[in-house]
């Protein structure tokens, strides 16, 4: 049979958890020690192509600040371009091992 957690230990549970997450956030993520500094990352070549495009997006890793990446900044690529879709004759067909075959009509 399972065990029954009353409300006051699971905010005891979650508080713990919480608590070692930050900990742990701590320490894997240091902040800089007194006197030390921040060196640019400086190996990337000045005429570096990093526009983002409809098929690839790349970041710029001389404009990192910080240990979390926005969402936006993410990198992407796509080797064989975006596939041209017509909606209006796009079929979607189910095959192989499976009780009904069937051929669906995009909407």
């Amino acid at each position: 049979m399972p065990e029954q957690i009353t409300r006051r230990e699971t905010l005891r549970r979650g508080l713990t958890a919480t608590s070692l997450v930050v900990w742990a956030s701590e320490w894997a993520l240091p902040a800089l020690a007194e006197g030390e500094t921040l060196v640019p990352f400086t190996d990337l070549p000045a005429n570096i192509n990093l526009t983002p495009a409809a098929d690839r997006r790349t970041l710029d890793v001389r404009k990192i600040d910080g240990p979390l990446t926005p969402k936006d900044q993410f990198f992407t690529t796509q080797h064989y371009g975006h596939p041209v879709v017509d909606p209006a004759t796009f079929r979607l067909k189910i095959s192989g091992l499976v009780d009904r075959p069937a051929s669906l009509l995009a909407r």
